[in-house]
Formats: C-alpha cells, structure tokens, sequence
C-alpha cells in the first residue's frame, strides 16, 4: 500500500514531503519551491521554513496530531487491515481533508482537480450515522480520504441548505458531524448547549446546533477553518492546535501526562498571535467558562491557532461539554490550576500560582472569575427556556444548570476573598 513517500500540501500547494528513514521514524522536508516562496507559511510554528529535513521528534508530534485516536483509531485501523500504530499508513489512507487547510496525498497531484461530493440521503446519513462505532464514516467509501483529530466519533461534510454531502476526493467539508456517543448520555444535546451557552456570554465559537436524524440526533458544527471565495468556493484556513504548535504527541495532551500546561498555552499566544491582548484575554475566560460547566476536557488539542491573511490568532474554541456529569468520566483537570489537579482542589491559592506561572496578576483571573460566575447563570436559565423549547425537555441540560449554579457560587466566593 505505502509509496513511501507522501505529499503535503497547503490548500493545493505542495509544500514539503513525508518519509520513514531506515528506522521507520518521520522525517518532513519542504519543497525548495514553497519554502523559497516570498509569502510562504510554515505548516506549524514547530517546523519553521527551512531547507533542512526535520526529523521524527519534530516532525511526528504535527503530523500524528492529524489523525483521530483512541477507539476511533482501532476501528479505522480494523477496518483498512493496518496496525493502529502506524500513523504513516494512516496518513496515506485517511490524510485527505483534515483539520485546517492540510491534506496528505501518497502521490503528487493537483488535489482541486479531484473535488466532488456525494449526496447522503436521510435514510443512508442515518445508517451510516449508527454504524461509525464500528465503521467511522471517515472511510466510509471509495475516494473518502478523511481525517479528523480527537477521541470522538466525526466527519466532515459539505451542507447544502439542509442537505448533507460527503467530501470525496480532495473537496473541503463546511461543517463537522457528531454522533450521539452510545456510553454517554445525550452528548448531542450537552455540546450543542454549552456551544451555544459560550456563544451567548462572549466567547468566539462557531455556530454549532441539534441535527435531527431519523429517531437520534447528531451534533452540527460550522468549520470556523473555512470560509467563502467571492465566487462562492469554499476556502481553507490554514490552523493547528496547541500540541501540534508546542512539539507535543496527542498521547501527551493532558497536563497530568506530560502536556501543555495553561501557562505555556498562555506564553504561545503571547509570542506567536498578531492581538495577542485580545487572544489572551479570550483563553483566560475559556479557561473561567470551562470551570463554570464542569469541562475536565478542556486540552491543548482543544485550543488551535489560525493562520489568516492578517496574521497568527487564536481559534474560536471548540469541543466545550460538560464532562464532570458524567460519573464514569474523570474529575481530574486537563490542565492544572495552580497545584488543583481537579475540580474539588480548586482554591484561592491555586488560581494564584497559575497568574504566576502564566504571568499575569492574579487580580486579572479573579475579576473574570467573578464576571462570568453572575453572566454564565443567567445566561444558562434563559437558554434552557428557548433549547427545551426547540427540542424538547431533556434531563441532561437540567443537570448542566445545576452543575453551573453549583460551580457559580464557589469560583465567586473564591473571586471575593481574592
């Protein structure tokens, strides 16, 4: 199957080649005619322009964070007959359309020649729908070359009005999909409604919502990495999340094993981003936002950087649900606060070791701590009206208000002692 070789390219730019050295480890090297381009772009802040080869231990962290991971990855892997650690042969199978404007090709070629999309009918959305615990829709067809990072079942697709496609060939998806996750209770409903909860208090996120399907339901999220030509054709925006930008394995995403920590997160944007005040600014209230709906996910995958035409910016975020409703998930925090390694540790001290591992003064979090801690709740009630409204009473956003007003109450206690 491998050619060993593969292609990468940026929009439909080829911009360096993929290969195994004699060990089997990565090695990246970029094309002469890209990096001697005047308005070149790196692919990652990790691989900076050069005419030198990278070799595995940069080179692999950028790339292996293109893939999906965990149970989705076993599945992929069963299903092609490839090992699950192989990222290589994974690249080649599914490295079409990922995250951003990357895509991997296992030979060169004009990707925008191949652009094409396949209708999904209901009935067959809603097979295809049920069957990616076994089957992940990413490789769901012939010419389906789609790769999506994270733990969690997705696929890109095209929307049409209220009709769904599927992207073959190199052609770029508008939205992301989300299937119900089968061991957790409506987490369909739970993403969609922090989404728009974060939307509703200021936070940049996409517009996501509840798509209906058949007798389930599916998370529908815009790509905040693609946008319209003038033309109408869709366009990719070149991004990449903070483990990619900071040298860091998917395998070391969380603070607990080895990742990113929010202070480092912090020190990036304000190095690398073109509003680095306003960025900061932004992550600081994510961080108060995660706290307020119980979100032990909140990760270095889970924040990325877009590279537009006016410079480096943080992302709008993306992937917020409330995890601690879930007894069978951990309470441990993704990302320390301070010495608090979980929700119930949380205290004044250590909101005040991270200002001093980030930077910042402690008044500056605390003051966001206590602004979000009266908005988020309010903001919550009014839109359990308007959601159970729309798509019925559900149990699961009871529980969500609850764990914010819970929450509330003891980050703003926390924020007056300060």
């Amino acid at each position: 199957m491998s050619s060993g070789r593969l292609y990468v390219y940026l929009n439909n730019e080829l911009t360096g080649v993929l290969w195994l050295d004699p060990k089997k480890y990565f090695t990246f090297q970029y094309s002469k005619t890209w990096y001697s381009r005047e308005e070149a772009i790196p692919i990652s802040l990790s691989l900076p322009l050069s005419s030198e080869a990278y070799e595995n231990d940069r080179a692999r962290p950028f790339f292996a964070n293109l893939l999906p991971e965990e149970k989705i990855r076993q599945a992929i892997s069963r299903t092609l007959g490839i090992s699950a650690k192989n990222d290589f042969a994974l690249l080649e199978a599914i490295g079409g359309e990922c995250a951003g404007a990357i895509s991997v090709w296992p030979t060169e070629r004009q990707v925008a020649l191949q652009e094409s999309y396949r209708h999904l009918p209901l009935t067959e959305l809603e097979r295809l729908t049920e069957a990616m615990p076994a089957r992940p829709i990413l490789i769901a067809g012939d010419g389906v070359r789609l790769s999506l990072a994270g733990a969690q079942n997705k696929v890109p697709v095209y929307m049409d009005g209220k009709e769904v496609f599927l992207p073959e060939g190199g052609a770029s998806s508008s939205h992301i999909l989300k299937p119900q996750i089968r061991e957790l209770h409506e987490t369909v409903e739970n993403e969609a409604f922090c989404m728009m909860l974060a939307q509703r208090v200021g936070l940049p996120v996409p517009k996501a919502e509840v798509l209906p399907i058949g007798e389930t339901t599916a998370y529908l999220v815009e790509r905040y990495d693609r946008v319209r030509g003038t033309n109408g054709q869709l366009l990719r925006i070149h991004q990449e999340d903070f483990c990619q930008a900071l040298r860091y394995l998917p395998t070391e995403k969380y603070e607990g094993e080895g990742g990113p920590s929010f202070a480092k997160c912090f020190r990036l944007i304000a190095t690398q981003s073109t509003s680095a005040l306003k960025d900061q600014i932004a992550l600081i209230r994510w961080l108060a936002f995660n706290l307020l709906v119980g979100n032990s996910d909140a990760h270095a995958k889970n924040i990325s950087l877009l590279f537009t035409d006016g410079g480096i910016q943080l992302a709008p975020f993306y992937d917020l649900m409330s995890t601690v409703i879930y007894p069978r998930l951990t309470r441990k925090i993704a990302m320390h606060v301070g010495n608090a390694t979980t929700f119930d540790e949380l205290d004044e001290q250590s909101f005040e070791k991270l200002a001093s591992d980030a930077g910042i003064r402690a008044k500056i979090i605390f003051q966001t701590l206590q602004a979000m801690s009266l908005t988020v709740p309010k903001a919550a009630a009014e839109l359990k009206t308007e959601f159970v409204a729309r798509h019925g009473a559900k149990d699961i956003i009871d529980t969500i208000v609850d764990v914010i007003s819970r929450n509330s109450h003891k980050l703003s206690a926390l924020a007056k002692q300060a």
